[in-house]
């Protein structure tokens, strides 16, 4: 999600990537929700669910490695902030981006229920949950920021 933070915002800058973010995070909450309703425990369980989800991880982070080191050099340096995408379609790609990130189910079936205890699973998950989307939110936020103003500033010294 962050990456998808900063390009969105170098692209379009930080205001318009908003619906973007607000996306992704709408997709863990309901990865949160799929997880809570019983995913966290058929991982646990079983090691071929979780080698595939792991794997499926690694191959998209790969892929989006790939891609970006692909990509030309003038694909960046065009000026992108003139392109008119709505705020459905930016919230609908972060949404997309979110939920077809692996890593983001990863940690929330293996990393969660080391921190909960049984007897109060609702109580904690919630904390975790809410704790992750603060987290979370505010680390792609900052992205969306620091790749619009680090653009903004590239492009004045050139």
């Amino acid at each position: 999600m962050t990456m998808f933070a900063m390009s969105s915002s170098v692209k379009h800058g930080f205001y318009r990537t908003l619906p973007g973010v607000f996306g992704g995070s709408v997709a863990y909450m309901i990865q949160m929700v799929v997880v809570y309703l019983g995913l966290g425990v058929i991982v646990q369980n079983s090691t071929i669910v979780f080698n595939t989800i792991k794997w499926e991880g690694v191959v998209y982070l790969v892929a989006l490695g790939f891609r970006n080191w692909r990509q030309s050099v003038r694909d960046m340096e065009m000026p992108h902030t003139d392109l008119p995408v709505s705020p459905v379609r930016l919230f609908s790609l972060g949404c997309a981006t979110g939920m077809s990130n692996p890593k983001s189910v990863l940690v929330l079936t293996v990393l969660f229920p080391q921190f909960i205890q049984p007897d109060h699973y609702t109580a904690h998950f919630a904390i975790l949950a809410a704790s992750f989307s603060v987290i979370q939110g505010s680390s792609a936020l900052a992205y969306a920021l620091f790749g619009a103003r680090v653009f903004k500033w590239l492009r004045q010294k050139t």
